[in-house]
């Protein structure tokens, strides 16, 4: 009966996490500045965005040290804003904060790490979703079809959807393009 508890209550806070991060995606969204929301570009005109397909010497630096992120959060650059990165070692505590793979900020944070438990990762890299345009290029990596699929009210954000595998990996799409994706770790208990 125990083992069956266990398992339910895992299963709500895995739940809840996924409505949380849901929530917190749709707040984001609701206050970027509207003037954003309604950029167009003219057919003839294009924008060159460079793609990243590699780690930059700052992050071979880091990964070098410490090795793989336990968890992260990559906002790709549709324009030429910097694309973001957000590295997380949860057991030494420490965040790393990147644009275009420049070295930004480090944070130290005290993360919770339940006793008897073990860590669950999604098993993929940053440097995996680089080249990544759309939410078929991640289920191919993945091999995997998302568990949850949510389309945003258009006065938040015009042509946005959210999506959720399993609440380890989420990944996000304006008019079918990806803008983010993110992975999750969690603490499974072992008992």
């Amino acid at each position: 009966m125990g083992k069956i508890k266990k398992f339910i209550n895992t299963f709500f806070k895995v739940l809840g996490i996924a409505f949380a991060t849901l929530f917190v995606f749709g707040v984001i969204l609701y206050f970027i500045p509207d003037e954003w929301a309604g950029i167009e570009q003219d057919v003839e005109e294009t924008v060159e965005i460079e793609v990243k397909t590699d780690y930059s010497d700052d992050q071979d630096k880091i990964i070098e040290e410490l090795g793989k992120p336990n968890s992260w959060e990559v906002a790709f650059n549709q324009t030429d804003e910097p694309m973001l990165e957000n590295w997380k070692y949860i057991e030494l505590g420490e965040t790393f904060i990147f644009a275009n793979g420049i070295f930004s900020e480090r944070i130290e944070y005290e993360f919770t790490i339940p006793e008897n438990s073990v860590r669950m990762d999604a098993g993929i890299s940053p440097i995996e979703i680089y080249e990544l345009e759309n939410i078929d290029d991640l289920n191919d990596l993945l091999d995997a079809e998302p568990t949850l699929t949510s389309e945003l009210d258009d006065e938040v954000w015009e042509n946005a959807k959210f999506y959720s595998y399993d609440d380890i990996v989420t990944a996000g799409t304006i008019d079918d393009i990806l803008v983010f994706v993110k992975t999750q770790s969690y603490y499974l208990p072992t008992e």
